[in-house]
């Protein structure tokens, strides 16, 4: 049986962080982030604004620790590193 059931994110005003939508969402206090787990498997990053970080289309994404490092596996089993620093520098650049 299919489970409809989707999380999403609101703050303590009832401001909506992460629309529902999301078959699994972790929050990692170390990173400060939300990893989501969407309706067809793929991983995607939210920071806690709600701003997307990385699109739903990893089907694993974890933090190396100390590294301020993500690997990825995409849906052909590679595997690939992402910086966070610079991800999120990249991030804060296209909103200017």
């Amino acid at each position: 049986m299919e489970n409809d059931l989707t999380w999403g994110i609101y703050d303590r005003m009832g401001n909506r962080i992460i629309r529902c939508e999301y078959k699994a969402i972790v929050y990692d206090k170390d990173i400060n982030m939300f990893f989501v787990k969407s309706r067809n498997e793929t991983w995607g990053l939210y920071d806690r604004m709600g701003n997307e970080i990385i699109p739903c289309q990893f089907k694993e994404i974890n933090y190396s620790k100390g590294k301020n490092m993500l690997s990825t596996v995409d849906e052909d089993g590679v595997e690939d590193f992402i910086d966070l620093l610079n991800l999120q520098a990249e991030k804060e650049k296209e909103k200017e």
